[in-house]
């Protein structure tokens, strides 16, 4: 399994998706991520025109990743990925109102390879 591992402790696992250790601060969750998700707007107008761009920050062994829609499982686009930065970008624009929840790659425990964005 190739993704980024993150989390505020950093500890390469690539035997589980997830692994839970109980420290005498408290428990850490350490988990395989296919992607991390940033978006330069959460909210968007209705206008079909305004876009939002949600960039994915993969793994450099990764050649394409896809985007899904959150709610449903859908996929919305499968993008390459560009080999300098090791990113991905998906526009998003909207002609109705409401949230619109955009995930890279496979569910997550932590949901960090997720975004969601408000259109109004």
């Amino acid at each position: 399994m190739v993704g980024v591992i993150v989390l505020a402790k950093l500890r390469l696992n690539t035997e589980a998706i997830c692994v839970e250790c109980v420290e005498p601060e408290g428990i850490w969750t350490y988990e395989i991520m296919p992607a991390l998700l940033s978006v330069d707007k959460y909210s968007i107008a209705t206008d079909g025109i305004d876009a939002a761009t949600v960039t994915a920050k993969v793994h450099p062994d990764l050649a394409e990743i896809t985007f899904y829609h959150a709610d449903t499982g859908e996929p919305i686009a499968t993008v390459p990925i560009n080999p300098a930065t090791h990113t991905a970008t998906l526009q998003v624009t909207a002609t109705t109102p409401g949230t619109i929840h955009i995930r890279a790659g496979e569910p997550t425990i932590t949901r960090l390879n997720e975004v969601v964005i408000t259109a109004q």
